[in-house]
């Protein structure tokens, strides 16, 4: 199992640390005392604040790779696998034989699917450390699912790939039968029809696929001229509130509102993706989130979770 890595200056190795470029011995030594708070941090699980001690310590000496590897290790605590293989790739760079930074390297990119890179920095831990059970688990893990995407692509046909408008063609060509019932967008969202819509699917009435399709045109627009890492601002007198894993579960999406109230200017919503998959209502539960993203673009917020992949859109 590897840990965050703890160790001291030792004695008479002044000579030693006096050779790391730019790095002087005290910095060495408060270096390593920032290094030992954000371990004890990260062992009560405070990992942004670990970050931020690690970071500091860094600073100091930045010729640790010790440091470079604990800091990548609560990267991947919260999931920023990105960061975490920065930091991985920082420690092989000051140390070509440290086991570590390919251990940290191959779990983050094993986290973000890139299983062929995962796979080669697990055999060279392996290789390294024969004994090292968790490295041989992951990597009989990252082999497996390697071999089921391999062959799912031998056996399906390659797909051509088209821009959703390609395949809908113009939304305002499309025609609502007069026998439709539901809920009618006019132009633009309004309240009004929030509400309407909610009452259908409560009501397990559809909305028509033209509609649908409006407010995924609009949703999408907003969210891609928003920033990729957005900076929440609570006005004064307002709440923001956070949550997270609806799972296709509608009617607990309505108990939140219930509870809560339903988003507005000051009754701010923050959504920790994870929206499909589970419940039988994935559909109504996206439709209705995208559609209180148009009517209060600045307070509600989605957040794309593990869920929100093309496979998982394809299937819920």
């Amino acid at each position: 199992m590897m840990t965050a890595e703890s160790t001291t200056v030792p004695a008479g190795k002044d000579v030693f640390y006096q050779l790391m470029e730019n790095v002087s011995i005290q910095d060495v030594q408060a270096a390593e005392l920032l290094k030992q708070d954000a371990n004890t941090l990260f062992s009560k699980k405070n990992y942004s604040q670990a970050i931020q001690k690690y970071t500091d310590a860094i600073t100091l000496n930045p010729n640790s790779q010790m440091l470079y590897s604990n800091r990548a290790f609560a990267y991947i605590k919260i999931e920023l696998f990105g960061a975490a293989i920065r930091d991985a790739d920082l420690a092989i760079k000051l140390d070509s034989n440290y086991t570590k930074g390919y251990y940290r390297r191959a779990v983050a990119n094993m986290g973000l699917g890139n299983l062929k890179e995962a796979l080669k920095d697990f055999k060279t831990v392996i290789k390294v450390a024969p004994s090292d059970m968790d490295a041989k688990k992951k990597y009989t893990e990252c082999e497996k699912e390697l071999r089921r995407i391999e062959f799912e692509k031998a056996i399906t046909f390659e797909e051509v790939t088209k821009k959703a408008i390609d395949l809908i063609g113009n939304i305002s060509d499309i025609e609502v039968p007069k026998s439709y019932d539901g809920p009618v967008l006019e132009d633009e969202v309004t309240l009004q029809f929030l509400e309407t819509l909610i009452k259908a699917f409560k009501d397990e009435k559809r909305l028509h696929k033209k509609y649908a399709y409006q407010i995924m045109d609009k949703a999408k627009r907003i969210l891609e001229a928003d920033e990729a890492i957005v900076d929440v601002k609570i006005p004064q007198g307002a709440r923001l509130t956070v949550c997270g894993d609806v799972h296709g579960q509608f009617y607990d999406l309505m108990r939140i509102f219930e509870e809560n109230g339903l988003p507005s200017l000051t009754n701010m919503y923050l959504w920790n993706g994870d929206f499909v998959d589970r419940g039988s209502w994935s559909v109504e539960v996206m439709l209705t989130l995208l559609t209180l993203k148009v009517l209060y673009p600045k307070s509600v917020f989605l957040s794309r979770g593990n869920h929100e992949t093309d496979n998982m859109n394809k299937v819920f």
